[in-house]
């Protein structure tokens, strides 16, 4: 549970600072084709590139929205996680507080039946040599009361500690095998939204290359020569 409460902040970390970037990418994008519509009617063929750069960041924009759209879908049994951990440990705080409520009334009982004993012991002994009845029966009785009274508490208790360790265990089972199928499927779709994204990615930056090159093939020229040398 600790481990999960410490990365799911970072999951949820991540994914705001792929948010930011995105919104950092789709504003380039707009300010790349303002500037774009502003210089073509003095120059247009400065405005050629930064058109470019404008379509392929807004290009490259959408696509990681939707990316971050499948990483959201993703994550958020992980996400949910923080909630289903808090309730875990208040399950087994509950759990422990039945178990210490048994204990502490089973060692009432426990004493009250042995201090009964002795009581009763003193008084048989008592009885044995002749003496009086002290005129202890009404304690005795209360004694006896009292000790019962705790027992049947105790027995309560333990049974109550018994059903909530029986529900828990189930509850715990129920997740164990949610978790193991939910996150492995969650992973999955992480790897794979991100590999496909990525290549898709690729093929946008490398497709405006390749646009920027058609329409100024003297910058490959230029670039070819510079690896030559």
């Amino acid at each position: 549970l600790n481990h999960v409460a410490q990365a799911v902040p970072k999951l949820e970390h991540a994914l705001t600072t792929f948010h930011r970037h995105n919104k950092q990418m789709g504003n380039a994008g707009m300010e790349y084709s303002k500037s774009s519509k502003e210089i073509a009617s003095n120059d247009s063929l400065l405005s050629q590139p930064l058109d470019i750069l404008a379509v392929t960041y807004l290009r490259s924009a959408r696509r990681a929205k939707r990316l971050l759209g499948d990483l959201d879908v993703a994550v958020f049994p992980f996400v949910q996680e923080i909630r289903i951990a808090r309730m875990e440990r208040k399950a087994f705080h509950d759990r422990r507080n039945a178990l210490e409520k048994h204990a502490y009334l089973k060692f009432k009982a426990e004493t009250k039946t042995r201090k009964l004993t002795n009581v009763m012991n003193s008084s048989v002994r008592s009885n044995s040599v002749g003496g009086r009845p002290d005129g202890r029966e009404h304690a005795l009785d209360r004694m006896e009361l009292d000790a019962a009274q705790y027992d049947s508490k105790a027995i309560q208790a333990m049974k109550h500690a018994e059903e909530v360790g029986k529900v828990l265990g189930m509850e715990v089972r129920r997740l164990h095998g949610k978790r193991h199928r939910e996150w492995k499927m969650s992973l999955r779709m992480v790897a794979t939204n991100m590999k496909d994204s990525f290549s898709e990615q690729k093929a946008i930056w490398k497709e405006a290359r390749e646009e920027f090159l058609n329409a100024f093939p003297e910058m490959g020229r230029q670039d070819g020569g510079s690896r030559a040398q």
